[in-house]
């Protein structure tokens, strides 16, 4: 019996895909980490709220797989809590490292001259702190001297009494919440100890800046004594709002004058001319300041 190997067959043509009716996924919603806080405290609290959920996490994982006799070891429970610790070591060993060596670098590393020796302050009758080199530094460093300079500053003005502190170039530390909060504070509290601060900057623009405006302008509605100069080149109606001032007084401070001033008090409005005497004209030069 033959067969013929060459009978063509017809083959049906491949049906088409059937269109996809179901919607497409919708796309996994990215949760956000919350933003760390600017000043100390809101960072120590943040940083020990992020280990303890760290820890609860781990816990709960130790749980489950006791529950899922994953621990072939033992299901006693205290050797589950050894087997725990010992899968804390190594990160427990990463921290510990980290604070050895921040303690090094303090100690005899590059930042001892900061912080490891005593203190060359013999009479704060008259006091400078000057931290120009200081702004060049990391930030966790310059932190650190801030918040140090702040405390010893804040018991002058309200432990010892009878003090005026002067925080020139204020522009600077307007992007450290602590200092902020510090100014702010012995602001409000320092006139019961028959102190003063007393706060000079250039621009007001700094002050306006969205992220910190809320912060700073506690800052303008505090002074008692204010001298307000030629703003610049700025909106009229911002400086207006920040500094609570009218019309009319922006008006005397609107032109640029060598001397001239706008001094508030209280309710009492001066326009102040002022003119250093010779002798005091040639201290100051003629450089412009440089």
């Amino acid at each position: 019996m033959s067969q013929n190997t060459k009978k063509p067959y017809d083959l049906p043509d491949w049906p088409a895909e059937a269109e996809q009716t179901q919607e497409a996924p919708r796309p996994r919603r990215k949760r956000r980490a919350p933003a760390e806080p600017e000043d100390l405290w809101g960072k120590l609290r943040f940083r020990a709220g992020k280990k303890v959920r760290w820890f609860g996490r781990r816990c709960r994982r130790v749980v489950r797989e006791a529950q899922a006799h994953r621990f072939p070891e033992s299901n006693r429970k205290p050797l589950q809590f050894l087997l725990m610790l010992w899968g804390l070591l190594p990160s427990a060993a990463s921290r510990l490292r980290e604070i050895l060596l921040g303690l090094h670098s303090m100690c005899r590393g590059a930042e001892s001259k900061f912080f490891n020796g005593h203190t060359n302050i013999t009479d704060s009758n008259f006091l400078v702190f000057g931290v120009k080199g200081l702004m060049d530094t990391n930030r966790r460093l310059k932190d650190c001297m801030l918040f140090n300079i702040l405390s010893f500053m804040s018991n002058e003005l309200l432990g010892k009494g009878s003090t005026a502190a002067s925080v020139d170039e204020l522009y600077l530390f307007l992007t450290n919440m602590t200092t902020i909060e510090y100014l702010r504070n012995c602001m409000k509290r320092v006139r019961k100890k028959d102190s003063s601060v007393i706060l000079a900057s250039q621009n007001i623009e700094d002050f306006l800046i969205p992220s910190i405006r809320e912060f700073t302008k506690p800052l303008f509605s505090i002074p008692t004594h204010q001298f307000l100069f030629n703003a610049g080149q700025i909106n009229p109606k911002e400086y207006m709002d920040a500094l609570q001032v009218e019309p009319s007084e922006f008006e005397l401070i609107k032109y640029p004058e060598r001397g001239t001033c706008l001094y508030r008090c209280g309710n009492e409005r001066y326009l102040l001319q002022v003119i250093a005497p010779d002798y005091k004209a040639a201290i100051f030069g003629k450089a412009g300041g440089r």
